[in-house]
Parts: structure tokens; sequence; C-alpha cells
């Protein structure tokens, strides 16, 4: 490994017309194998500083807020109502507009759909039982029922708070 690293450093340097001195650092996300990589990088250049990226780091510091309510409904959520399909359609009817697009590859997407739920909150208990009386969804409907009915103030209230925390 230290070979193909030296080689490779060197291959870099010599395609960018760079000093290893002028090398200061990179920024990275938090996953092993960049932290690894970043070890091994700062090991060939003297002044190399190891940066995680923001966003990257406030996210992992987010997911430590415990929002238990919000993540058990957002989990449900994303997998029913973000597919088309007929939560979608019935979301889309009660509200006139359709939910947010869910993709798990933005570390945000599922910040972005709570954000809209939360903005359309007074339609929710018209969605679920439209849910319930359509037959969709079984196990995740249920979920968004319960919550929806027996805790609809502590969902308002970690929807707020993640609403604060992402609000500049």
């Amino acid at each position: 490994h230290k070979q193909l690293q030296t080689f490779l450093s060197k291959l870099l340097l010599t395609a960018f017309a760079l000093e290893g001195d002028n090398i200061l650092g990179g920024t990275r996300d938090d996953a092993a194998v960049n932290g690894a990589a970043a070890t091994r990088l700062q090991n060939a250049f003297s002044r190399w500083h190891d940066l995680i990226c923001l966003p990257h780091t406030l996210s992992l510091a987010g997911d430590r807020i415990a929002l238990t309510t919000l993540n058990i409904f957002m989990t449900a959520w994303v997998s029913l109502v973000c597919p088309k399909g007929a939560a979608h359609a019935l979301w889309l009817a009660t509200t006139s507009s359709a939910p947010k697009a869910f993709s798990s590859t933005r570390w945000h997407s599922k910040a972005e759909c709570a954000f809209d739920i939360f903005g359309k909150i007074g339609h929710l208990t018209e969605f679920v039982h439209a849910l319930q009386t359509e037959g969709v969804g079984e196990a995740y409907t249920r979920t968004l029922c319960d919550i929806a009915r027996n805790d609809p103030r502590q969902l308002s209230l970690e929807m707020a708070v993640l609403k604060d925390v992402a609000t500049p």
C-alpha cells in the first residue's frame, strides 16, 4: 500500500505541477475509509490538515438529537407516501401539492420531506383518515395514524425542533 501511495502521490504532484510543501490538506466526509486515506496523506505531506466537511459534521451531530416520534413517522412516510402510488396520490388530493421526493443519497432529503409535511400539518388528520378509508399501506398507515392521532403535539414539536436546528 505504501508503494502505491508514494507512486500516486508523485504522479499527482507531477501532473498538477505541485510541490509537496504546497499541499496544505483536504476536506472529506466522515467515512472511515476516507479517514484512513487522509491519515496516509498526512504522512506523505508534512503540512497536511485533515478537515471533515462541515455539512456532514452537522448532519452527524443532528443525528444525535433524539427525535424518536419524528424518526418513526418519517420512516413510514418516505416508504409509503414519497414513492408514486396510492398514498402519494392521496396526499396530492388532500393538500393540492405532491409530497417532496425522497432520495437516500441526499443526506438532507428526509428533512426536506419533514419540512413539507410541517407546512401542511393541518391536513395530516384528513390524510391519514383517507389512507385508512382507502385501505392503503397497512403497517405504514397504522404507524402514521397512530402518531397523527395519539401524538400529534409531539410530532409537531419534533418537526419544529428539526426546522429550528436547520434554519440559520
